[in-house]
């Protein structure tokens, strides 16, 4: 009964919170999202290198005619993830 309570007041005393603090300022992780510019989320299964076509974009309804590639950003929890552009902007690959 005793180590069942001892464990029980190790496990509260520690902040069980999910932000984090970094020079006396709260993070809560979406700090990298700008509010101003429209987002799409692409969902992978599993690691790997993903190629994802124009027309798949467009089908799933991205403006893919407003969109230039070599102006794109790829995310991946909140860390900008480097992607190779395809011939004549048809396809982008990034490897998560």
């Amino acid at each position: 009964m005793r180590y069942l309570l001892l464990v029980i007041i190790t496990i509260f005393s520690f902040d069980l919170s999910a932000q984090m603090e970094a020079n006396g300022e709260t993070l809560f992780g979406n700090e990298w999202i700008d509010y101003e510019k429209s987002y799409a989320k692409i969902i992978v299964n599993k690691d790997g290198t993903y190629r994802v076509s124009r027309q798949e974009l467009a089908d799933n309804g991205i403006p893919v005619n407003t969109i230039s590639f070599d102006k794109l950003h790829i995310w991946n929890y909140g860390k900008e993830v480097g992607f190779f552009v395809g011939l004549n902007d048809n396809y982008i690959e990034f490897i998560e």
